[in-house]
């Protein structure tokens, strides 16, 4: 006689469950209209605070998910509702499959293979067993996991000491995170277009010309590291798929990310400390972490919507024909 469905899915969610549960972290099950998403793991200090790091799970219960499969692993065919949710949803989302007979589980980030080979199955290896460590791995999908302990003097110091050390790149950590508030302080801007800008400032307050500001293998393993350490130190929540995805095409992203609230804790801290260090109370522009507008490049835009009026003409006429 077959197992009943009902039961073949609970076995997964509770070896799903029992993973999460001794990696120390905490398992939100979805009770009810269930789209796609079975629960939420959410990462955890040692000593059980949860830090905010939370990525999504869809657990398949069954041997017949099992049964499609080549060297690489199992290969898995989501419905097409499934798909465009899974890629378009705002955190990583793990597919776990479970073979109750063989008592084996494996998973993959399916966000991330649907965002990198749109129209392709999904792989999910024979080699990823689900098991305690790999829960942590699975959190890792956004990011270096969030350090527990915090000290907002020990940040700000650190943001200071991160410096490219070049004097054909002069910035520092403090210097992207204190130049890219925005949104009123509350969220963090970065662009190539922003650093390139503080290192020529910096350029021009040492009054030492440089010449051509340009960047090097040196200061993309900075950039990189500024973006890892904003969410190592759960100071900003990056999307940090899209991240890693331009990065591998040789692009730096441009992301506006919300501040934590541990960034706005380092934010309060420096503001405090500018009170402190300045020569006399910070005022208007005379401050150190303030909003900045951000600047858009309006070249050729004449010409965009010249384009842009065109094609909203011969759209309608296409309409009303």
């Amino acid at each position: 006689m077959p197992e009943p469905s009902w039961r073949t899915e609970r076995l997964g969610i509770i070896a799903a469950e029992q993973s999460i549960i001794k990696a120390g972290c905490m398992w939100r099950e979805t009770l009810m209209h269930d789209v796609g998403i079975d629960g939420q793991i959410e990462h955890c200090t040692p000593e059980g605070l949860p830090t905010g790091r939370v990525v999504a799970v869809q657990a398949k219960s069954g041997s017949s998910y099992f049964k499609q499969s080549d060297e690489r692993g199992v290969i898995f065919h989501p419905k097409e509702r499934h798909r465009k949710y899974w890629e378009s949803f705002p955190l990583p989302v793990i597919l776990f499959l479970y073979d109750p007979g063989e008592d084996r589980g494996i998973w993959t980030d399916a966000r991330q293979q649907l965002r990198s080979n749109p129209g392709s199955p999904i792989i999910v290896p024979f080699s990823s067993s689900f098991d305690p460590a790999a829960v942590l791995r699975a959190l890792e999908s956004e990011g270096p996991l969030p350090i527990g302990e915090f000290n907002p003097d020990q940040i700000v110091g650190q943001l200071i000491g991160f410096s490219t050390k070049s004097k054909l790149f002069d910035i520092t950590y403090f210097d992207l995170l204190v130049h890219g508030l925005t949104d009123i302080g509350r969220s963090i801007h970065f662009s190539a277009d922003l650093a390139y800008a503080i290192a020529a400032h910096n350029d021009l307050i040492r009054d030492e010309p440089i010449g051509t500001i340009t960047y090097t293998p040196h200061e993309r393993e900075f950039i990189d590291g500024y973006a890892t350490f904003l969410i190592a130190n759960d100071i900003a929540r990056l999307d940090y798929d899209a991240w890693r995805r331009l990065k591998s095409d040789g692009i730096f992203g441009t992301f506006i990310s919300p501040l934590t609230s541990r960034g706005c804790k380092v934010i309060e801290r420096i503001h405090f400390l500018d009170k402190q260090l300045a020569a006399g109370p910070p005022s208007g522009y005379h401050q150190v972490a303030m909003d900045r507008t951000r600047l858009f490049d309006y070249r050729g835009a004449l010409e965009r919507a010249e384009r842009v009026t065109m094609f909203k003409d011969e759209y309608s006429h296409l309409q009303h024909k």
